[in-house]
């Protein structure tokens, strides 16, 4: 019984996302086309074994960057979301004639193969706008918690942190962990950093015990988490996380002491 309503739940979620993604699309090709148009050039020129296209992400990602106009961001994970993000940058520095800054984003891919495909299938007149690095993957740490971070992430200070990559399993036991970029980069700001996380439930796990419940959301669909805007003293460490853990009460008919 336990295992037919899990079946149900599963189809009316799925029917539910592809319901989401059609409406996502028909959005960006009717009000972003030159957006549109940029991912399916993008993955016209990837050719054979193109990832499937996520235009709830792209979406989100668009709109978020639109409307809060960061100048630096920190991709964690390189691929069609690039394309999207140096769009967004782009069009708003169209509309800002004064700023002396050219709006970048930073973004870091782990695996040879897929960057060179990555800066191979990336349309020329968006380079500018985006610094594609190949970094490996090393561990690292902040209280209680292990985490993967790319080794080779440029010191800048980003406004913004997309998060999808690197691969979670740690380089020491291949045992999931989650992305520590976003953690590195809030523990060296001092001004607030947003970060959007791509279907990655140990992260978000993780932030929110770092930075508070009231800090970390989760879209209905479960597959994009909104962080933030949060800054270095927002950091919680183990004292306070473990002092505001509400653990579950326990009663046993005899004494176990």
């Amino acid at each position: 019984m336990h295992s037919l309503f899990q079946k149900i739940t599963h189809k009316a979620w799925q029917r539910f996302r592809a319901r989401r993604e059609r409406n996502a699309e028909r959005r960006m090709r009717k009000t972003s086309p030159e957006v549109f148009e940029a991912v399916t050039t993008y993955h016209r020129n990837l050719g054979e074994g193109s990832l499937r296209k996520n235009w709830i992400k792209y979406e989100a990602l668009y709109r978020f960057i639109r409307d809060k106009k960061p100048k630096e961001v920190l991709e964690c994970g390189a691929g069609t979301s690039t394309v999207v993000i140096v769009h967004a940058l782009m069009e708003n520095e169209r509309e800002c004639t004064y700023s002396l800054q050219r709006a970048r984003v930073t973004s870091l891919e782990e695996s040879p193969k897929y960057h060179a495909r990555t800066v191979g299938a990336f349309p020329a007149y968006l380079k500018e706008y985006a610094e594609i690095l190949l970094s490996p993957k090393v561990e690292d740490y902040y209280q209680l918690f292990r985490g993967v971070k790319y080794k080779d992430v440029p010191d800048r200070p980003y406004e913004l942190v997309f998060v999808d990559g690197p691969t979670t399993g740690a380089p020491s036991d291949e045992h999931k962990t989650f992305d520590f970029d976003f953690l590195n980069v809030v523990s060296r700001s001092d001004t607030p950093v947003y970060g959007i996380v791509d279907l990655r439930l140990s992260g978000m796990w993780v932030y929110e015990h770092v930075f508070g419940r009231k800090q970390v959301n989760l879209d209905k669909g479960r597959s994009l988490g909104l962080v933030g805007p949060v800054s270095k003293k927002d950091m919680r460490d183990t004292d306070t996380i473990v002092a505001g853990h509400a653990f579950r009460p326990a009663f046993w008919k005899r004494r176990w002491f």
